[in-house]
Formats: C-alpha cells, sequence, structure tokens
C-alpha cells in the first residue's frame, strides 16, 4: 500500500536502511522517497549481521533488519517515486524545496547522526516524524538503550513530531521491548529495530485513519542523557542481552 503524500526523506545510513527493510517488509510505502547525502557513504559492515529477520521475545515478534544490504538495493523494490539530491544536510536550500513540494501528509525523517534540522525547514514543510530510541519524555537524547537498561527499564522506542527543540515534539506513538538475544549488535541492528518498529506501527495507524495524528505533547520534563562512555556501555549491555531468545522459523 502506497500512503498518499507521505515522503520518506533518508541519508545513507544504517537506520535508512532498517527503515526502509521494515517498510517493504510490512508493505507499506512512502509515495516519494528522497535520498541524500553520499551514495558511496553506505557501507554496509558484514560483523553487524550475524542475525536477522523475524525474532521472537518473549512471545513478541521482532523484525531485525540485513545491515549487510545497502540502502539502494531494498529501495528498488518500492513502489514509490525514488528521487536523489546531492546535499549533505536537510537544511540544504534545494532539498527543502523538494521536500515541499511532494510532502503533503508528512516526511519520515533518517538523516545523519548529529544533525539538527533548523526552523525554516521545519517550519517549510509537512511535519517531520523521527523515531527516538528512547521512552519519552523519560529517556531524551544520545544511547538511551544503556541508561534505560542501567535504570532497571526495558528500552523503548517514541515516534515523535520533530520541533526545534531535542526529542521535546508531539508523542505519536511509543512502546518498550524486550531485551535482544546475545548475538546482536545493540548500537546499528537492535537500536534500528525498535526504531523501525514504532516507524511501521504510526504507518499502520496513518494507513487505517488516512490522517496523521497531531500526537500527545510531552507534559513533563524528563531527562537528557549524553553519548555513555564504552565501558559503562558494556556493563549496561550484560544487563540488557539475553541468551534465550530464538529466531523463528
Amino acid at each position: 500500500m502506497i500512503i498518499d503524500g507521505l515522503v520518506f526523506l533518508a541519508a545513507f545510513t544504517p537506520r535508512s536502511r532498517a527503515y526502509a527493510q521494515a517498510m517493504d517488509h510490512t508493505g507499506l510505502y512512502p509515495q516519494h522517497v528522497i535520498t541524500f547525502g553520499d551514495p558511496a557513504n553506505d557501507n554496509p559492515v558484514a560483523h553487524e549481521n550475524t542475525v536477522h529477520g523475524n525474532v521472537n521475545c518473549d512471545g513478541e515478534t521482532l523484525f531485525l533488519p540485513d545491515l549487510s544490504m545497502p540502502l539502494d538495493q531494498t529501495l528498488a523494490r518500492f513502489p514509490s517515486d525514488i528521487s536523489h539530491v546531492n546535499a549533505a544536510h536537510a537544511d540544504d536550500p534545494e532539498l527543502r524545496s523538494y521536500i515541499s513540494a511532494n510532502a503533503h501528509l508528512a516526511i519520515i525523517y533518517s538523516g545523519y547522526g548529529g544533525q539538527i534540522i533548523g526552523a525554516d525547514t521545519l517550519a517549510a514543510a509537512a511535519p517531520f516524524i523521527h523515531m527516538h530510541c528512547g521512552w519519552l519524555p523519560d529517556f531524551r537524547g544520545s544511547t538511551t538503550i544503556y541508561y534505560s537498561w542501567l535504570a532497571g527499564e526495558k528500552a523503548g522506542a517514541t515516534a515523535l513530531i520533530l520541533d526545534p527543540k531535542i526529542d521535546t515534539g508531539p508523542i505519536l506513538a511509543k512502546r518498550q521491548y524486550p531485551n535482544p538475544p546475545v548475538a546482536i549488535n545493540i548500537d546499528h541492528v537492535y537500536d534500528g529495530a525498535l526504531r523501525a518498529d514504532i516507524l511501521v506501527r504510526v504507518l499502520r495507524e496513518i494507513a487505517d485513519k488516512g490522517a496523521l495524528s497531531k500526537g500527545s505533547s510531552q507534559d513533563t520534563v524528563g531527562t537528557t542523557y549524553f553519548v555513555m562512555h564504552p565501558v559503562l556501555r558494556h556493563i549496561a549491555s550484560l544487563h540488557g542481552r539475553r541468551s534465550d531468545i530464538k529466531l523463528e522459523s
């Protein structure tokens, strides 16, 4: 099913690969796909892909992307209109103009790490949907999977509408997830899988209702976290990984 007026704005990153594969797996597609950046940067890493496909976690099925598959290879299966703009940042004027002309419903945003979309771009187009790997508003910022585990919580993912601040926009959906198998790469595969899953849930709601929800405002302050030190990250992962999860046949 193609969702009219929906744009997938995708940089060449593992996260974009995860989103594209999840949409293709579910059969829910944007009307337009706009890639940006240098396609040569789409360099899949083999060691991140020891496990992929459907995984059964505590009775729930989580789709894990195959990050060895380049983005363009997945997009070739999309029934969407696909374009490329040679821009390094989502705030590029040419890219902004292209987005504005094609996004009438919403933009699924999957940009490069560390880039913050400016207010001018946010105001020039349809709402940007961002998938944050953290339970908002409690876990804002970076590497929140690990901070969640250290706090004794499950990892979460939240779909929200971007605003000029960080992780503060209206919430479209959020969910907590079972912990991953031992063999799973957390930073790319598990992180991407959680974000892709909450994306698919939002797309299903859009497809059912024919519209994008306004979302619910974040009424508490929450906490913003910063990149966790690798040693502490390893300790946190010992709390979060599981060895009793098996791939579905």
